[in-house]
């Protein structure tokens, strides 16, 4: 957001080129003091360097954690981003070394691989359904791939990141009865819904959302990623029985 880029500008260098065009602007701030700006050719698109961060208050720089605490959280955040938006290209690099990168094709599988890599692929089933006027799309992993803690489970309300324990536990409903204990499955589920019903202004950060009919999204996450699962959970098992009961009329006869 404006403010924070401003607030950021304060305690660091930040390089932001811009452009609509052809031709772009650069303009470089150093604590908050512009240094320059000037014209270049810049294709379509905005990029922002920041680097030096807390140079000019070392009180702030001490209280920030390990760097590879530090690193882990920005990894974390640009994660997310990629998720939210997988019709936008993101490049996170660290030392020179690419760590994290993302297409611009809008497909949703695509940023899922580009997040967790792209073995990904073979173990998720895509989740589609609309009920109540709630929109639920995204991926969830099948039953056999679970993992120990929750940390791979997003959740997006009208495009953000939000951390929900009513979205989590319908989640958990769903797959009740298919997953070890102390297993949790991998999920990316997006809640598109009337902006009218949800409030974002819960937590400072945005992470928080309240709902106004908490009933109808959890039913409408449950019902979706249980429908998601029918056909690797349930075919399966009928194909079974019917295999089972030609065994048994064969013996029959």
């Amino acid at each position: 957001r404006g403010e924070a880029l401003a607030s950021i500008s304060e305690v660091s260098r930040v390089e932001l080129t811009t452009s609509t065009g052809d031709i772009g602007t650069q303009i470089i701030m150093r604590g908050g003091i512009q240094e320059s700006e000037r014209k270049l050719g810049f294709p379509r698109g905005t990029t922002i360097e920041v680097s030096n961060l807390f140079f000019n208050t070392p009180a702030r720089k001490k209280f920030l954690k390990s760097l590879r605490q530090e690193t882990n959280n920005i990894l974390e955040l640009c994660s997310k981003l990629i998720l939210a938006h997988p019709d936008i290209a993101f490049k996170v690099v660290n030392s020179g070394r690419v760590e994290m990168r993302s297409d611009a094709n809008g497909d949703m599988l695509d940023a899922i691989c580009s997040v967790y890599g792209a073995n990904i692929k073979d173990e998720v089933l895509p989740v589609s359904k609309t009920a109540n006027g709630i929109k639920i799309t995204g991926y969830v992993s099948k039953p056999a791939y679970a993992e120990l803690i929750r940390r791979k489970q997003s959740f997006f309300v009208n495009g953000r990141y939000v951390k929900s324990s009513l979205i989590a536990m319908a989640l958990d409903e769903a797959f009740k009865g298919k997953l070890m204990v102390n297993k949790f499955p991998f999920a990316v589920l997006y809640s598109n819904l009337a902006y009218s019903e949800v409030d974002v202004n819960v937590h400072p950060q945005k992470t928080e959302v309240r709902f106004s009919n908490t009933k109808a999204v959890y039913s409408a996450v449950m019902s979706a990623v249980e429908q998601a699962l029918m056909p690797d959970d349930v075919l399966p098992e009928m194909k079974f029985e019917d295999e089972a009961e030609n065994e048994s009329k064969k013996i029959v006869r």
